[in-house]
């Protein structure tokens, strides 16, 4: 049940990222939402929409700003799936260039704050993890735009049909389904998708010259068999730009960028690494404090903290007689360091001085606890 939207703008989305700026809203990114990249690096990006700013003066905008969503009953699915699933769209609107073309970057947004309230009708509604994906356009091999797919109901609802079948999610387009509408099964949606791109290959003047497009005319019936022709000018045709021009823009949009800088997909993988083997070295303390913590006081401090709704958990027995968080809604069940590492996204050592906030009574020392091996990319 993807949802994927779409909008363009010249300036903005690293502000919007990394400090949470909203018409209406207060508060800091940092405390309502835990940020992990996926992809690319942001000041990479920063770099990129400055030149533009400044040497692209005509263009109406600078970037594309893509969201991916999934539902509540996809809520834990693991970072891998989002990963995935953000190369892959990343791939299907921008299938004519080669990832060194581009300059993308892409985060995770698991909620802090769990809940928010409607302004429009006052109800209290459940935040969801969701993905910020942001892709220049600027195409660092030849300085020209880039050519993103063009929009087309019917491919579009394709893609997402084939997205949830991939990962094995329910589509909302077959729940919705009206009754005179005729929708393509996932193979189908595939050739869909395929068949699309293939036109769009075609249609797409190598030098970028302006071109006027009709997607219009593609699918005009639901035929959706590919056509058996290879492409062989797609075979024979390559971008007419010299070697020495190309290696130019590439140092030039791609200035040594610092490998150190914290909003990295590579620094997120490492924080990962850092907490499996916190994991493991904090074993001990973590079954202490699942035991020895109160767990209606957890929920105390998630909702004062982190409005989270304590209508929808209940203090419940588990095997053994060891006591556990119930989720209501999808029946997941949360230790003390569950909630806070798994649930609230903390990392393992925020996770662990946070338990122990709520337990001043258990003698803890406080330099057990150490933090120099945390990135802080959660924060």
């Amino acid at each position: 049940m993807t949802v994927i939207r779409i909008s363009q703008n010249k300036s903005g989305v690293e502000d919007y990222l990394e400090n949470g700026k909203k018409t209406g809203r207060t508060q800091h990114r940092g405390q309502f939402d835990v940020r992990v990249p996926l992809l690319g690096n942001l000041q990479a990006f920063k770099e990129t929409n400055s030149y533009v700013q400044k040497h692209k003066k005509k263009w109406k905008d600078c970037y594309w700003h893509i969201t991916i969503s999934l539902p509540w009953e996809y809520h834990k699915v693991p970072q891998g799936i989002l990963r995935e699933m953000t190369h892959e769209v990343l791939e299907f609107y921008f299938h004519l260039y080669k990832k060194e073309q581009i300059s993308a970057y892409a985060e995770i947004h698991y909620p802090k704050q769990q809940t928010s309230v409607d302004s429009k009708t006052g109800e209290r509604k459940q935040r969801l993890p969701h993905v910020h994906l942001i892709v220049n356009k600027l195409n660092l091999w030849t300085g020209n735009q880039l050519r993103i797919l063009p929009y087309k109901k019917e491919v579009a609802r394709a893609f997402q049909i084939f997205l949830d079948d991939n990962h094995g999610f329910k589509t909302h387009h077959y729940q919705n389904k009206q009754d005179k509408l005729v929708l393509p099964s996932p193979d189908e949606s595939d050739m869909i998708v395929e068949q699309y791109k293939h036109w769009h290959r075609q249609n797409t003047p190598i030098e970028m010259r302006k071109q006027k497009y009709a997607p219009k005319n593609f699918l005009v019936r639901p035929e959706w068999l590919l056509d058996s022709k290879q492409d062989e000018k797609r075979k024979n045709t390559r971008w007419a730009v010299s070697t020495d021009q190309a290696l130019q823009n590439w140092n030039m949009h791609n200035q040594e960028t610092n490998d150190d800088f914290s909003f990295s997909s590579v620094n997120a993988l490492r924080q990962r690494l850092i907490d499996m083997q916190m994991l493991i070295e904090y074993k001990l303390l973590i079954e202490y404090f699942n035991k020895e913590v109160n767990l209606a006081t957890v929920l105390a401090e998630a909702e004062n903290q982190f409005g989270l709704n304590r209508d929808v958990f209940e203090i419940s027995k588990f095997k053994k007689g060891v006591t556990v968080l119930l989720d209501k809604r999808t029946n997941h069940t949360y230790s003390a360091m569950g909630m806070a590492y798994e649930y609230l996204h903390m990392s393992v050592i925020q996770s662990l001085k946070w338990l122990k906030r709520m337990a001043p009574e258990l003698e803890i020392e406080d330099d057990l606890i150490i933090e120099g091996e945390e990135l802080g990319l959660q924060m």
